[in-house]
């Protein structure tokens, strides 16, 4: 009887073992796919950032470009 209760012990152990390796494992698994949506958004907000400044450029040339025309046309006034 007593061999068979020792027995039972060490499988119960054993599972215990187990399951707490399969939760750790869990684990891993869950912050790995974390890990992959951090990056995913970081991906994401980085181009949106090259958006931004790339319209950011855009309008600063835009902007001398106007710049220089006004002062083109407050020019021919004063000359008029």
């Amino acid at each position: 009887m007593l061999g068979f209760a020792v027995v039972l012990a060490i499988s119960a152990v054993s599972m215990g073992i187990a399951y707490l390796g399969f939760e750790r494992v869990s684990a891993g698994v869950e912050a790995a796919a974390n890990i992959v949506q951090v990056n995913r958004g970081a991906t994401e907000a980085g181009s949106a950032s090259a958006d931004v400044l790339n319209s950011a450029r855009t309008l600063s040339t835009e902007s001398t470009r106007l710049r220089e025309e006004l002062d083109r046309f407050m020019s021919n006034i004063r000359a008029a």
